[in-house]
């Protein structure tokens, strides 16, 4: 669903507000103080926070420095009763002086000459807007412990109490740096738990171009575990939640490294997908590089099915002491559909 970049909107609050951009997810549900639906949009690089009042203003889009906005997530993260809303950042950079294909070594991928990044670009912060509960956001990442100075490079955000004390915690997961897990100290602030917890890093320590994320109890243990697609020749990771132990990196011993690891992993889902009450897992696939397309062998830019790799269960080892998957056809046609 599109939303052309030039026209008025009617806003409460413009969180960012730019003309133009490819469209590429959108969120909406009602922020309290009004019994209208909201629906935040969001483009690469631009985003809107477009919302339909009773009470109606009319302001002109604007033009913002250009920055490539990835992910935002709702949640009530103070319990307030109004929602919230994260924004993920990916890298600052200027349209009109983007980098030359294979001007560095980072725009070359296994030989060809690619788009650059994300490394060798400039990170962005990111932005949490506390909902005042009467039409009108702060942004409140600073004062939060959300901002991100370091500058990752954000994509999939989850809102989820992964330890199960009633507060959301903040999940996001960074391309090719450490994720960050940030623990509600249920005063309004947040303190990343990624490395004490096990989720910042693969199992064996090492950083992984992490995108779509999702969260399920996939065991039947009570506790919500943690999934995460990655890039190509890395396995997507699933993380077993120990409770106080923190989370288990049990990406190979599930099933679920293996048949993900030629692929470049985007959106992802836990779901029951046969109704026998144990959560299979969705990945949906496809390359970034329209130039991978060169290479004789290896993964393409372009797949027949959407869901390359679909995983699933075994029925064998449905058990909390062996959870493991085991790979499932995906067919055009269902792919399509889906």
């Amino acid at each position: 669903m599109g939303i052309p970049g030039d026209e008025e909107v009617d806003v409460a609050v413009a969180i960012v507000i730019a003309p133009g951009g490819a469209g590429h997810k959108a969120a909406a549900a009602d922020a309290g103080f009004f019994d209208r639906e909201r629906l935040q949009y969001c483009s690469l690089p631009n985003c809107k926070l477009r919302i339909r009042l009773r009470r109606r203003s009319r302001r002109k889009s604007r033009r913002p420095r250009q920055r490539l906005y990835d992910r935002r997530r709702l949640g009530d993260y103070d319990r307030d009763g109004y929602v919230d809303l994260f924004v993920s950042r990916y890298t600052h950079l200027d349209l009109d002086k983007l980098p030359q294909f294979g001007s560095n070594k980072f725009c070359r991928f296994k030989g060809i000459l690619v788009q650059c990044g994300p490394w060798g670009l400039e990170g962005e912060s990111d932005f949490l807007y506390h909902n005042r509960g009467d039409g009108t956001f702060e942004e409140v990442s600073v004062k939060a412990g959300v901002h991100n100075d370091i500058g990752y490079y954000g994509l999939g955000v989850t809102w989820v109490d992964y330890d199960d004390d009633g507060w959301p915690d903040l999940m996001v997961a960074n391309d090719s740096v450490p994720n960050y897990l940030y623990h509600n100290n249920r005063n309004g602030t947040f303190t990343d738990a990624g490395m004490l917890t096990g989720v910042a890093l693969s199992g064996e320590g090492m950083q992984l171009g992490n995108m779509g994320v999702d969260w399920g109890d996939y065991d039947h243990s009570g506790r919500l575990s943690f999934f995460v697609t990655h890039f190509e020749d890395q396995p997507n990771s699933l993380y077993r939640n120990l409770g106080a132990k923190g989370f288990d990196d049990v990406s190979w011993t599930s099933g679920v490294g293996q048949p993900s690891y030629p692929y470049v992993g985007w959106g992802t889902a836990f779901f029951d997908m046969d109704n026998d009450t144990w959560l299979d897992l969705l990945v949906a696939n496809g390359h970034v590089y329209p130039q991978i397309d060169q290479i004789e062998t290896g993964p393409r830019y372009v797949s027949r099915c959407f869901c390359i790799a679909t995983i699933a269960m075994a029925p064998s080892t449905k058990s909390r002491s062996k959870p493991a998957y085991r790979p499932c056809r995906c067919s055009p046609v269902a792919a399509r559909r889906s």
